[in-house]
C-alpha cells in the first residue's frame, strides 16, 4: 500500500479551545473530518457532546480504524483530526501512524475555556466542564514538531492567536 497524500490537520487542545471553530473556518467540501464528538453522536444517538463512557471502547476503536485506515488509503485532499489529547504519547502514536501530518495544539487557558464554554448554547451547560478542562491541562505535555497556537488577549474584546 502507497502511504496518504492526504493533507492531514490534527488540531488537540482542551474543551472549549476553538478547534471545531479553526476548523469550521477553513475546511471544504469533500475533506474528511474526524471528530470524538461527532462520532460518540454518531453512535449513541445522543445530543452532541454527551459522552456515555460505556460505549468508549467502540468509538475510539472505529476512530483509531479511521485513522489507520487515513494513512494507507485513496483519501480526500484533506482530512481534519480533532481530539483533545493532552499526553505526549497519545499525540505521538497518532504521529507514527500519519507522519506527515500536521499536528497543531490550542493553548488556550482555563479561564478562556470555560468562557467560551459558557457562551455556547449548544453545549450542555450541566457537564462537569470545569473539571474536563482542568483535567486537560493537568496531563498536557508539549512534544517536538508540533505547533502550538498560544492565545492571547489584546485588551478590551480583542484575541488573538499565536504561534
Amino acid at each position: 500500500m502507497e502511504a496518504s497524500e492526504c493533507m492531514i490537520n490534527i488540531l488537540c487542545g482542551p474543551p472549549g479551545a476553538g478547534k471545531s471553530t479553526y476548523m469550521a473556518e477553513r475546511f471544504a467540501p469533500g475533506d474528511l473530518i474526524l471528530d470524538m464528538d461527532a462520532l460518540y453522536q454518531a453512535m449513541s444517538g445522543l445530543p452532541f457532546r454527551e459522552k456515555p463512557d460505556v460505549l468508549y471502547p467502540y468509538v475510539r476503536e472505529a476512530y483509531l480504524a479511521a485513522i489507520t485506515h487515513l494513512a494507507y488509503s485513496v483519501n480526500p485532499p484533506r482530512a481534519w483530526i480533532l481530539a483533545g489529547l493532552p499526553a505526549a504519547d497519545e499525540r505521538r502514536a497518532i504521529r507514527n501512524i500519519l507522519p506527515g501530518a500536521d499536528l497543531t495544539v490550542f493553548a488556550v487557558p482555563f479561564e478562556e475555556c470555560m468562557r467560551r464554554i459558557a457562551s455556547d448554547p449548544e453545549r450542555d451547560q450541566k457537564r462537569p466542564w470545569a473539571n474536563l478542562v482542568a483535567k486537560w491541562w493537568r496531563f498536557y505535555q508539549p512534544i517536538d514538531g508540533e505547533k502550538v497556537i498560544i492565545w492571547q488577549e489584546e485588551g478590551q474584546n480583542q484575541q488573538r492567536y499565536m504561534l
